[in-house]
């Protein structure tokens, strides 16, 4: 989607004065099944993935990268699925309708300390 590449190209721009390295990946199987072992510090994740069981995916996330701060941006805002969500232990859930210096500003915050 448009507005999903518009958001990683946002984000990357806005993390390069703080991070050396930004990996920023379309397709969730490119991180999860990549052979390549890569410690990230911070891990952004929408939940509206085509042909995908977000939660699963978020899951796999935790199990593969322990240690990195999560944080999850919702297309849905319901009790049930902030519930689940929260069950993933994320620094931050977000909806879909959020505004992109305040993700920005968390992440500093937590990289600063």
């Amino acid at each position: 989607m448009e507005s999903d590449n518009s958001l990683r190209k946002g984000l990357a721009v806005g993390l390069f004065d703080v991070f050396r390295e930004i990996t920023s990946l379309a397709n969730p199987d490119e991180i999860i099944n990549s052979s390549k072992q890569k410690n990230f510090s911070f891990i952004i994740t929408g939940t509206a993935f085509e042909n995908y069981n977000s939660n699963e995916i978020i899951k796999r996330l935790r199990i593969r990268y322990p240690l990195a701060k999560l944080f999850i941006i919702s297309n849905k805002n319901d009790r049930k699925t902030k519930k689940e969500l929260n069950e993933l232990n994320p620094q931050k859930i977000y909806s879909n309708l959020f505004d992109l210096k305040e993700l920005i500003n968390d992440i500093k915050k937590i990289y600063d300390n």
